[in-house]
C-alpha cells in the first residue's frame, strides 16, 4: 500500500508541462562613433530559430537610438 502513495507525487511531478525557454545571442554594431555590443536576449518560442530571432531582436536594438545593425 505504500508504493502508490510514494508513486503519486512522483507521477504528478513528471507529468507537469515542460517549460523550455529560448534565448538568442546577438552581436550589434554602430558606426560613427564605432560601438560594438554583444548580448543574450530571451525570445518567444515562435522565434526560436536564427531567422525569426533576428526579426524579433532588430526592433529592440533599434529602439535605443536607431543606429545599431546586426
Amino acid at each position: 500500500m505504500r508504493l502508490p502513495l510514494i508513486a503519486l507525487p512522483l507521477l504528478l511531478a513528471l507529468s507537469a508541462p515542460a517549460s523550455a525557454q529560448c534565448y538568442a545571442d546577438y552581436k550589434a554594431k554602430q558606426d560613427n562613433p564605432l560601438r560594438l555590443a554583444y548580448g543574450v536576449s530571451e525570445v518567444p518560442d515562435s522565434a526560436c530559430n536564427p531567422k525569426s530571432a533576428k526579426k524579433e531582436l532588430a526592433p529592440r536594438l533599434k529602439a535605443g537610438d536607431g543606429s545599431f545593425s546586426m
